[in-house]
């Protein structure tokens, strides 16, 4: 529960950050989004 929490603050934020800076933000995110979902879901 304290991590959907977490995690939809952690959407908002970067949704906010989004808006303020959206080209560098959104290829910024995408890519780390990318990586963190490799080391999640993948192998490492």
């Amino acid at each position: 529960m304290e991590k959907s929490i977490f995690i939809k603050r952690f959407y908002q934020f970067v949704l906010m950050k989004t808006e303020e800076n959206s080209l560098f933000n959104k290829s910024y995110y995408r890519l780390h989004l990318v990586f963190d979902f490799q080391k999640i879901y993948g192998k490492g």
